[in-house]
């Protein structure tokens, strides 16, 4: 062989061995992975809840707000295992039949809290009714 053969064959076999030595790290790290199974734990929600009991069967037209933001039909929310989830600290929690305010509270919210509001069936659907009469009475 000519040197400048040997020289030729030593440069590609060094090249080889790096190429192989690269491709063998991920290989090598593969390896270390330990194949235990994950474990999670559950994540505890500690967002505050509100129930409101006492207003069965409202009218699908009473809606709740919270801080001027309409959350849904109060029907949606009043079993008790179906609460508001709210944020922490202060909330104002409204309830509107057609745009008339039937109810309004501000709630100071801790972590992790369970509030419950009781409604009483008869004032909702009273301040109803008298919103209706009032609307349909004649103006002289």
């Amino acid at each position: 062989m000519f040197s400048g053969q040997k020289n030729i064959f030593n440069l590609f076999r060094m090249a080889f061995i790096r190429v192989v030595g690269v491709s063998l790290i991920p290989l090598s790290l593969v390896a270390c992975v330990s194949t235990e199974p994950e474990q999670r734990a559950p994540i505890a929600d500690l967002r505050p809840t509100v129930a409101i009991i006492g207003a069965e069967n409202p009218p699908e037209q009473v809606n709740i707000y919270v801080n001027n933001l309409l959350f849904g039909a109060l029907s949606d929310y009043t079993e008790p295992q179906q609460p508001l989830r709210l944020l922490s600290g202060v909330q104002v929690l409204e309830i509107k039949h057609q745009g008339t305010s039937l109810y309004k509270q501000s709630l100071q919210l801790s972590p992790g809290e369970h509030r419950i509001i009781n409604l009483g069936p008869v004032d909702i659907l009273e301040s109803i009714e008298s919103e209706t009469a009032e609307a349909d009475s004649p103006l002289y």
